[in-house]
């Protein structure tokens, strides 16, 4: 192992290898293998998906690539100087093991991008709420004047911004479970740790290793770094507790003084190192719920600390436009209002969505099955949920764990649940797609999936508006 170790520090010590295999090219693994190619290197690129459902049009532009495809083949695994892994694909099948066993190192996209970027890199991670906070901090720095890259496991990975030609000062990254599993040496000097609850539960054995996940982005760091931590959350300060950078808490407890503290809709910020302490209204068009609340103290802390003024962020935070696919309102009709909330693959999303909505709610959830359970979107749903209508490979599931809490009806797809929910329906209802799984079973990805979503509603109220 310190063999490998070391390997991989000297690799990112100065890119000294030539020959580069990419493992999977999804965003991550496409970017990667671009990136490799800007720096000269031999790269081949291996997927298990044949060649005619991959879209690889802009690897195709680039001479030289060598391709693996329709399975891999272990000789571009044992022979690579170096192997660089996508987030979804485990460490643990047999060309990523027999790369190990030959002294590969195997690093992920992320630790190989972060090596190059020159500038200042903060990272998100948590169960939820990393889009939005991730998203925030993002408007938050381009607000106060700080050319920002806001991306990772968001839209754009750090490969793509290195290949841009632009001098980001600031990189804003939100981190997957999935991309930390692979780090040995990313070392942000700002990481948020939101929370911690079920999720990947189809990944990982046990939330233990769930979590382990997590902690890696804060084992990488120095006492000289800060580490913002959700105070509100018992496993994330349990497992924070012995890692070494400063931390800096935000939520509703007196954990959080000094720290960030929220009390209804006021923010007090106090104790920040080079920051004077300063209260914000966190009132906002968009961002409602106390979920958000959190999400915001959160980014605000990140933006002081990396060095954004409190006026400034003050007059950007109440122009944030929020994320799309998540709670997104849409436009309605017929006396009904409609939300995307597409980017809720948990259980614990689904049930903050809930939380954050007036109600009567009817709720569309399903998709492929994480392994989490849906105890708390039982628990929230009383009250507040009309019907639930249920769709996808996880349907029957939910509706086992929704039995005698609401009323279920259960359908094939998507669309057979929105009519569903439509007909359901009264004036004054909200009709809410929250799925509580992830796209797989019906869609590439929760993008495509509200996307659809957007589209269906779209063209009822078309008709009916």
């Amino acid at each position: 192992m310190a063999n490998i170790e070391e390997k991989i520090a000297a690799i990112l010590a100065a890119p000294i290898c030539k020959k580069v295999t990419v493992c999977g090219l999804g965003k991550s693994g496409i970017a990667a293998a671009l990136f490799c190619h800007s720096l000269k290197m031999d790269v081949t690129v291996s997927d298990r998906t044949p060649y005619e459902k991959l879209d690889l049009h802009e690897l195709e532009a680039k001479c030289g690539i060598t391709y693996n495809l329709g399975g891999h083949d272990e000789k571009y695994f044992t022979g690579a100087d170096l192997v660089i892994l996508s987030p979804g694909i485990p460490e643990d099948i047999a060309p990523i093991k027999a790369a190990k066993a030959a002294g590969v190192p195997v690093v992920g996209e992320l630790e190989w991008a972060s090596n190059f970027f020159k500038g200042n890199i903060i990272a998100i991670t948590g169960s939820n709420g990393k889009t939005t906070t991730t998203s925030l901090i993002g408007h938050l720095l381009s607000g106060a004047g700080f050319k920002t890259f806001v991306g990772g496991n968001i839209g754009t990975p750090l490969s793509r911004a290195l290949m841009s030609g632009e001098k980001y000062e600031q990189a804003v990254i939100e981190c997957s479970s999935f991309q930390l599993e692979t780090t040995r040496h990313f070392h942000p000097h700002i990481a948020l740790w939101l929370n911690l609850t079920p999720n990947h539960l189809d990944r990982y054995p046990s939330m233990a290793e769930y979590g382990a996940a997590k902690r890696r982005l804060l084992e990488l760091m120095g006492p000289g770094d800060l580490a913002i931590i959700g105070a509100d959350d018992e496993n994330v300060l349990a497992l924070a507790k012995d890692t070494a950078p400063q931390k800096i808490h935000f939520g509703t407890s007196n954990l959080c003084v000094p720290g960030a503290l929220v009390k209804g809709d006021e923010l007090t910020i106090s104790g920040l190192p080079g920051v004077k302490d300063v209260a914000f209204d966190l009132k906002h068009p968009i961002l409602v719920g106390a979920h958000n609340h959190l999400n915001a103290a959160a980014a605000i802390s990140a933006a002081l600390l990396a060095g954004a003024e409190a006026a400034a962020i003050k007059a950007s935070y109440p122009t944030f436009k929020g994320i799309e696919h998540r709670l997104e309102p849409l436009e309605g009709a017929s006396g009904l209002k409609f939300y995307n909330d597409s980017k809720a693959t948990s259980d614990q999303a689904t049930a903050t969505a809930l939380k954050a909505l007036k109600g009567p709610v009817i709720l569309l959830a399903g998709g492929k099955d994480k392994g989490g359970g849906y105890l708390a979107t039982r628990a929230a749903a009383p009250g507040k949920v009309k019907k639930a209508v249920l769709f996808g490979a996880a349907a029957g599931l939910i509706a086992d764990a929704l039995q005698d809490a609401v009323p279920v009806e259960v359908v094939t797809t998507m669309d057979e649940a929105l009519k569903a929910a439509i007909k359901a329906a009264a004036p004054g209802d909200e009709i809410l797609l929250s799925p509580a799984c992830s796209s797989y079973d019906q869609f590439p990805n929760f993008e495509v999936r509200g996307q659809k979503f957007k589209e269906l509603v779209a063209a009822w109220v078309k008709e009916n508006g």
